[in-house]
């Protein structure tokens, strides 16, 4: 009878750490996945997310179809010290070859990066979405950036959105350019 106690308590210390390091192995491991209620916040304790809709000026979508057309949004950090890879002040003065050339594939070293994909920016998919992830809450401008053979165009949105602990923002980004 003292071993079968002894395996029983044995046995529930056992369940009662496995069960601690699956939280906080989910901590570490899932950090930057996003939802609402406690799961949320157990699973997101970086930050949030920002996805929305980039739109035409009827407001259709505006669908990444061509090859050769990368549309891309990118963060903006207003606070210089802000602890993601985002564009900061100073971008601006790049000409939009220089700029498109300094957003770079996530994990890419090289010094000429400004941001990176998957990280600070993203590319708009083919139906005109994006979706920023593991966001630090804070405020945050985004810049929308559009590159077709023959034309370029950016668009910054200084105080576009404000990013809350294991939430979504949703903020679609308007454009003056029309589909045919």
């Amino acid at each position: 009878m003292k071993n079968q106690r002894l395996l029983i308590i044995s046995c529930a210390g056992l369940f009662l750490i496995a069960a601690c390091v699956l939280i906080a192995g989910g901590v570490f491991v899932w950090q930057g996945a996003t939802g609402n209620g406690l799961m949320g916040f157990l699973f997101s304790s970086t930050g949030g997310s920002i996805a929305g809709v980039v739109k035409d000026k009827s407001g259709d979508p505006l669908e990444n179809i061509f090859d050769e057309e990368t549309i891309i949004v990118a963060l903006y950090c207003k606070d210089e010290k802000a602890d993601i890879d985002c564009l900061r002040s100073g971008f601006t003065d790049l000409d939009l070859d220089e700029l498109f050339e300094a957003v770079c594939d996530k994990g890419d070293t090289s010094g000429d990066c400004l941001v990176h994909l998957d990280e600070g920016a993203a590319l708009v998919d083919e139906d005109g979405g994006y979706r920023l992830d593991n966001v630090p809450a804070g405020d945050y401008g985004l810049v929308f950036m559009l590159k077709t053979p023959g034309m370029m165009q950016t668009r910054y949105i200084p105080n576009a959105v404000s990013v809350e602990l294991g939430e979504t923002t949703l903020y679609d980004i308007l454009t003056d350019l029309k589909r045919k």
